[in-house]
């Protein structure tokens, strides 16, 4: 089992819903039939708190669901965040670290946000990226600021850093 809450804020009979992670891939059938049996087939917003398969890896499959609505969905995408967009140092850096489970774990999260963003876009499913200060329904993202993010998404370029992971 893995990461995955719904969230329903009533304002009389109305209903408003923000679904926070979709837990791994192999999660989504058991979050599909909780929907289900609740008749729930609109979501306003959902959120990926993070890109790792046990909190994204279950989004996929739900946000391909076209039985399902989705209002807007939010998540990081680490590649709008890579000083010049320069990807290229991104997979050199990686490709330098090897097998490191660090590489493997962040070759996955790439692929996991580009799986999100263009089902979100082919659906026409809007998107923002979740940084401190913005709402989601009732809800206020705390952490983490834009700038910290950046920092973070630059050691993605540094083989000596995705290395250091490992061994901590």
């Amino acid at each position: 089992d893995a990461d995955c809450i719904l969230v329903s804020f009533w304002n009389g009979l109305s209903v408003y819903r923000v679904l926070i992670d979709g837990g791994n891939k192999g999660d989504e059938p058991t979050v599909r039939s909780f929907l289900r049996a609740l008749n729930i087939t609109s979501i306003d917003e959902v959120l990926s708190t993070h890109l790792h398969d046990d909190h994204s890896g279950g989004l996929i499959e739900l946000l391909s669901d076209k039985t399902l609505t989705f209002g807007k969905l939010w998540c990081h995408v680490p590649h709008w965040h890579v000083p010049n967009r320069d990807m290229d140092k991104v997979r050199a850096a990686l490709k330098a670290a090897g097998t490191s489970d660090e590489a493997a774990n962040i070759r996955k999260s790439l692929d996991t946000v580009a799986s999100l963003f263009n089902i979100a876009k082919d659906r026409g499913i809007a998107h923002e990226e979740p940084f401190k200060g913005k709402r989601i329904g009732n809800l206020e993202v705390c952490s983490p600021t834009e700038e910290f993010y950046n920092g973070l998404v630059v050691e993605m370029t540094d083989v000596e850093k995705i290395k250091a992971e490992d061994a901590a």
